[in-house]
């Protein structure tokens, strides 16, 4: 004979989700490390593109003197070419090493900041779960559970707050 347990039922679950992505961007704090951030990429974006310019300038500057060059003088002249080419593109690198860390920096603050703000809206709101929204771990929510805009608002409501 099969034995049947009678289970009570769970209470309803409340969920919510913070697009975290779009609060990056779309709060005062995002959006101001958004603008510093981006002043640092065209810096570095400036001074890669007039190097870049430079250095094609001397290549055919180097093209037009083979003639009249000894081959000797012209291999030096190639290699050495070829060593600022290598520097070049290991700043490119360093660029690109140096805005990543940057960005970090910069979104670590306001990281942390929408993790405690998400907290403070989950207990004082009773909520039991709230996910991060991103194309890997949530696929699809109900509009109403999305919180990032009360989120957001919060923060840049704190903000005005600390101002005054």
């Amino acid at each position: 004979s099969l034995l049947f347990v009678s289970l009570p039922l769970q209470a309803e679950v409340k969920i919510g989700y913070v697009d975290v992505q779009k609060a990056l961007q779309q709060t005062k704090a995002g959006m101001a490390a958004k603008k510093k951030l981006d002043a640092e990429i065209d810096k570095i974006k400036k001074e890669i593109t007039k190097d870049e310019a430079d250095l094609k300038k001397q290549s055919e500057d180097l093209k037009k003197k083979e003639a009249v060059l000894s081959k000797d003088v012209f291999a030096k002249e190639q290699v050495e070419l070829q060593k600022k080419f290598v520097a070049l593109q290991q700043k490119v690198s360093a660029g690109q090493l140096s805005i990543q860390k940057r960005e970090q920096e910069l979104t670590k603050p306001i990281l942390t900041k929408i993790l405690s703000v998400a907290s403070k809206v989950g207990t004082q709101n009773g909520y039991d779960l709230i996910l991060q929204k991103n194309e890997m771990s949530l696929l699809w929510g109900k509009p109403s559970l999305d919180l990032t805009d009360q989120i957001m608002k919060e923060i840049d409501g704190a903000k005005k707050g600390k101002k005054k």
